[in-house]
């Protein structure tokens, strides 16, 4: 998905990608076409949150956030958040934790998982109390 969304924006709304891997988005394609081993300046968290709330019916696309110097792209989909990490100033000790390479590909259990996407639905969709409003329409449909 995330190379999907590097490549084209699905919404139909602009023509443009819908998030900017940079020189990431070659070495993902090679990675999921067997060419490579997965990028070395990329990880991918999933994470599972400790209760069921609204946000365990979430689906979107990837949307970017940046943080210290490298990027996160972020897709919740039905109560698993899948984040990947871009960028040289990733942070080394996060590798453990890295769904595709770390051991036994972890997957992490996260009490605060809708703090998480309550603030990132509140920088997408300008403010807390909107982006409920939005989930609660989308739910009555």
């Amino acid at each position: 998905m995330y190379w999907r969304a590097a490549i084209h924006n699905w919404s139909g709304r602009s023509i443009e990608p819908a998030i900017d891997l940079g020189p990431y988005g070659e070495e993902l394609r090679r990675y999921l076409t067997g060419i490579a081993e997965f990028p070395e300046n990329c990880i991918l968290l999933v994470v599972l949150p400790t209760h069921n709330s609204e946000f365990v019916k979430l689906m979107m696309h990837p949307y970017p956030t940046r943080t210290h110097g490298f990027r996160v792209y972020t897709m919740p989909f039905l109560g698993i958040s899948f984040s990947l990490y871009v960028g040289r100033q990733t942070p080394h000790d996060w590798r453990e934790a890295d769904f595709v390479r770390g051991a036994g590909n972890p997957i992490i259990v996260a009490s605060h998982f809708e703090d998480w996407f309550r603030h990132d639905l509140a920088l997408l969709f300008g403010g807390e109390n909107r982006a409920l409003s939005m989930l609660d329409k989308i739910e009555r449909q």
